[in-house]
């Protein structure tokens, strides 16, 4: 057993705890049957756990574990495989669990998916650095005037950058419920500016009172005013926000796993309960016609929502293509470029669309396993440009969730077809 694996917590990332409860139960008793060389008792009780929450690494990986124990070298591969897509960077071939099926075709088909995986890729080239910001999460464009929107999670400030010109808009000085600023997008037909924020511990003046609420406001761009459209609390992290053509909003919770939008009082309600598939709501995009919109779960992958039916679908991806710790991501001529910051190596891909726009079938790094990307997380498509931030510095916190970070924001930019 690969000590590193073996050696993790068993976190869960659910609302349920009896799931939880089960989940370490099983697990708790696979690791005790492994240590007794009962491998069969280890992989049963391994699978009894994914049961309860899907594609948990440390699960996956002993699934993968367990079936070369009983040398299944076909199957042993396909988990490993899903699990290199997650963390290529394990030393697996190191681990004594394997040995068994070192020699077969399956396990080397493995070793070359890690190196592929793990390959240093930089396709992108430096666009802007912007001093004067501390840890900016979120950023939108005004496409016409080519001015950049930029939200800060610490500051808790929304800036607009021009002409290399940094000016802040609003703050929570002046909306008190302005938490860490998550998502910004530009209704350039109303010349709006959209924001989402969510209270975290790494948001200045964090307290219990404020955990799990997050907000929306509106800024008029003409006439400099700001709209609050109200507050959730208990259990919400609003994560990204993005404006239709006619103007509606569309907001992703990561905590209730719900997609909420603005009515016609200018509130906040529910536009779609996605809780019963969904595990982690991220970033928003929307398809060609504008009447789909597809949806990053950090855990499970993309989900595509029809908005007039509101059926949600899984996307399916083709074997061997990462498809994990999606944060960003953005639709263009029929492929997804996605930020991948939940991954290891962190990186940045565009995903191929099938003609029905119901799979990913291929991808392309563009970025991937380089010093820059530390870490990414938003951007926006732009004049056949993608432009996306490159260390959003969720490392730079002390122990008490300060913020201690000197460096200045980092934009990359990516020609596209």
């Amino acid at each position: 057993m690969n000590k590193v694996i073996a050696a993790l917590l068993l976190i869960a990332s659910t609302s349920c705890f009896s799931q939880i409860d089960s989940l370490r139960h099983y697990y708790k008793q696979g690791m005790a049957a492994y240590e007794q060389k009962d491998y069969s008792g280890f992989l049963q009780n391994m699978q009894k756990a994914d049961s309860f929450r899907a594609l948990y690494p440390p699960i996956i990986y002993n699934i993968g574990a367990g079936y070369a124990l009983a040398g299944n070298a076909e199957t042993a591969a396909q988990y490993l495989k899903t699990y290199l897509t997650i963390n290529s960077q394990v030393d697996f071939a190191a681990d004594t669990d394997f040995a068994g099926i070192k020699g077969s075709e399956p396990f080397l088909s493995a070793v070359k998916l890690a190196a592929e995986l793990s390959e240093r890729i930089t396709a992108s080239q430096h666009y802007k650095a912007i001093e004067g910001v501390q840890h900016i999460e979120a950023i939108g464009v005004h496409e016409s005037r080519g001015t950049l929107f930029l939200g800060d999670v610490w500051a808790r400030k929304v800036y607009q950058y021009i002409d290399d010109q940094l000016t802040v808009l609003f703050d929570f000085e002046d909306q008190p419920e302005l938490y860490s600023v998550m998502g910004i997008d530009v209704d350039e037909k109303n010349n709006k500016l959209w924001i989402c924020s969510a209270a975290l511990p790494q948001t200045q003046g964090f307290s219990e009172s404020m955990e799990g609420s997050s907000s929306v406001f509106s800024y008029d761009l003409k006439t400099q005013a700001i709209q609050h459209h109200g507050s959730l609390s208990d259990g919400h992290t609003f994560g990204d926000l993005i404006v239709s053509r006619s103007g509606k909003v569309y907001i992703s919770d990561g905590g209730a796993n719900q997609i909420y939008t603005i009515d016609d009082s200018d509130k906040i309600v529910v536009f779609a309960d996605l809780s019963a598939k969904t595990l982690n709501l991220q970033g928003l995009t929307f398809d060609e016609s504008g009447k789909n919109v597809f949806i990053a779960d950090y855990i499970l992958g993309v989900f595509k929502l029809n908005l007039d039916s509101r059926e949600l679908t899984k996307m399916e991806f083709a074997t061997d293509i990462p498809f994990k710790g999606i944060d960003g991501l953005y639709y263009h001529k029929k492929a997804l470029f996605a930020i991948q910051n939940g991954t290891k190596p962190i990186r940045v891909t565009q995903l191929f669309l099938n003609k029905e726009e119901t799979a990913v079938d291929n991808y392309a790094a563009f970025d991937q396993n380089t010093k820059y990307l530390n870490e990414p997380t938003q951007g926006f498509i732009y004049k056949r440009i993608m432009v996306y931030i490159a260390n959003s510095p969720w490392a730079d916190y002390n122990d008490h969730n300060e913020f201690v970070g000197t460096s200045d924001l980092l934009l990359r930019q990516i020609m596209i077809k």
